[in-house]
C-alpha cells in the first residue's frame, strides 16, 4: 500500500511539473520601442504580457505609452476662446485587451500576424496651452481632458525573438474643458505607430503550432 502510494505520488509530480512546464511554454513577454505618428512625431514604448492559446491565437494586456509632438486641435466654432499651441510633447498611455492571429502554423520563417484590443486610454492636459478669452484678455493656465476608451488595430512579423510590428490607436475626440467649465474646444489623439520589439520566454520550441511561440 505504501510502495503504491508513492508510486502514485510520483505520477502525480511528474503530471503537475509537465503541466507546469506547458503553461511557462505558453506566456511570453513582448517588449516594444517605436516612433509614433500623429500631428507630428513622437516615440512609442509598451510592454506586453501573452499567452499562448494555441499554435495561431493569442490573448494579452498591453500597457503602452506615447510621446508625440503637438496635438489635432479643433477650437469651437464662435467661441470666445482662442488656443495657442506651444512647442511641447503629451503623453498617451494605454492600457489594452489584445489579440492576435497569426497567419502561419509553421515557424520555418517570418510568421505574419494580425490582431487589435481595446482598452483605457488616458490623456494628458494641455499644460503648454495658452487659452486666451478674446473678450477680456485674461488667461485660462488650466485644462481637463477625460480619459477615452479606444480601439487598437495592429500587424506585422515575427522572426525568432524578434517583432516588426505596425499599429493604429483610434481614441475618440475628447471635449477641451477649462476651469470654469466652458468649452473651449476639442482634440483627437489617435496615432500611428512603427516598433521593433523581443520576445521573452516560451521556452525554445522551434514550431509555433505547439505553443503559439517561435523560439
Amino acid at each position: 500500500m505504501l510502495l503504491k502510494n508513492k508510486i502514485l505520488l510520483v505520477v502525480f509530480t511528474l503530471l503537475l511539473q509537465t503541466l507546469q512546464a506547458q503553461i511557462e511554454n505558453r506566456i511570453i513577454v513582448g517588449v516594444d520601442f517605436g516612433a509614433a505618428l500623429a500631428s507630428d512625431l513622437g516615440v512609442l514604448m509598451a510592454i506586453e504580457p501573452k499567452y499562448n492559446i494555441n499554435g495561431n491565437n493569442s490573448i494579452g494586456l498591453r500597457l503602452g505609452v506615447a510621446f508625440v509632438l503637438g496635438r489635432n486641435i479643433e477650437e469651437s466654432q464662435n467661441s470666445q476662446y482662442t488656443i495657442e499651441e506651444g512647442f511641447t510633447f503629451h503623453k498617451v498611455s494605454s492600457l489594452v485587451a489584445t489579440f492576435d492571429r497569426y497567419l502561419r502554423k509553421e515557424s520555418s520563417g517570418i510568421q505574419p500576424f494580425l490582431g487589435g484590443g481595446i482598452g483605457y486610454y488616458m490623456l494628458s492636459k494641455l499644460h503648454q496651452i495658452t487659452i486666451e478669452d478674446s473678450s477680456s484678455g485674461d488667461l485660462v493656465s488650466s485644462t481637463k481632458i477625460k480619459d477615452k476608451i479606444g480601439i487598437l488595430t495592429r500587424g506585422g512579423f515575427e522572426l525568432g525573438k524578434f517583432r516588426l510590428g505596425f499599429e493604429y490607436n483610434i481614441i475618440p475626440k475628447s471635449k477641451i474643458q477649462t476651469t470654469n467649465v466652458d468649452i473651449a474646444g476639442s482634440v483627437r489623439d489617435s496615432y500611428f505607430g512603427v516598433s521593433i520589439g523581443c520576445i521573452f520566454g516560451g521556452g525554445k520550441k522551434k514550431v509555433r503550432r505547439d505553443y503559439g511561440f517561435q523560439g
